[in-house]
């Protein structure tokens, strides 16, 4: 859920610096998740399947995340 509230949050915001502060928290968000989604697969709570499924989701969020960084750049 922080990741995206981050994300508008981020989006309120009017200076590119501002708005990538926020990005910057969503992407950490999305790293703590990774860690949570690690940890059920190392304590066999989730299967290797559903394991790859949602590194798979955290990969592609963390990529649009960095392109709403570098978006951010110019403005």
């Amino acid at each position: 859920m922080s990741v995206p509230r981050n994300i508008i949050e981020g989006n309120e915001h009017k200076t590119p610096r501002e708005r990538a502060r926020f990005f910057g928290y969503a992407l950490a968000s999305v790293s703590e998740a990774e860690g949570h989604i690690q940890t059920a697969l190392d304590l066999e709570m989730i299967s290797e399947r559903d394991f790859d499924f949602l590194v798979a989701q955290v990969v592609s969020v963390r990529k649009m995340l960095y392109g709403l960084l570098k978006g951010g750049e110019g403005s």
